[in-house]
């Protein structure tokens, strides 16, 4: 006996408060600015100072009486303005920002403080501290994994940071934040040739 595949059609409603809530916080909280951009890039004539509006609570979208449509407003949206601020009073005391991307403090203070600091301090000493190569295989291992993994807190792609293992081309908003980032090890792990 054959089965019989039902077939429906569906309308599918999205309100207006749900796609301003989620690309703000994307783009504010979870390091997604460029998702949250596009999100709303796709209304139809949504220029750019629109999205910066609705994202800084500026402006608001409402849904259009006819259910199908949603309304934007340039109205100070008070109450996400208040919230935004106390996140960003968060993310100043618990976070870097390096290259616009938000990095938790404690995770990139170990990254350089220990793990790059003890690599440098090693290579500069030339083994005379330790001179198992096994050691300095098992620092590197542990950079390499702890800055992938700060890649991805960054918000890189798997592919991206797949990308940058191979020296493939990177995009720029990759390079601001890798220099931002490098200036900070370099402040905290000393370089090779000077100490901190």
């Amino acid at each position: 006996m054959e089965e019989k595949t039902k077939v429906g059609s569906f309308r599918m409603f999205i309100d207006a408060r749900t796609i301003m809530d989620l690309t703000r916080q994307a783009y504010h909280m979870e390091n997604r600015q460029k998702w949250a951009f596009d999100t709303l890039k796709t209304y139809h004539g949504m220029t750019e100072t629109m999205i910066n509006n609705i994202l800084n609570g500026c402006a608001i979208l409402e849904n259009h009486p006819d259910g199908i449509q949603h309304i934007y407003k340039e109205v100070t949206d008070i109450e996400w303005q208040k919230k935004l601020a106390e996140h960003m009073e968060f993310i100043e005391s618990h976070y870097y920002t390096f290259g616009g991307k938000k990095i938790e403090r404690k995770f990139a203070d170990e990254y350089a403080s220990q793990i790059v600091k003890r690599i440098r301090q090693t290579l500069k000493g030339g083994f005379i501290l330790n001179n198992d190569p096994l050691y300095l295989m098992e620092l590197e291992r542990q950079r390499q994994e702890m800055h992938d993994n700060i890649l991805k807190e960054a918000g890189f792609t798997e592919q991206e940071i797949d990308d940058r293992r191979h020296l493939r081309k990177m995009a720029d908003e990759y390079w601001k934040f890798e220099n931002d980032f490098s200036k900070f090890v370099d402040s905290k792990a000393g370089t090779y040739l000077e100490d901190n």
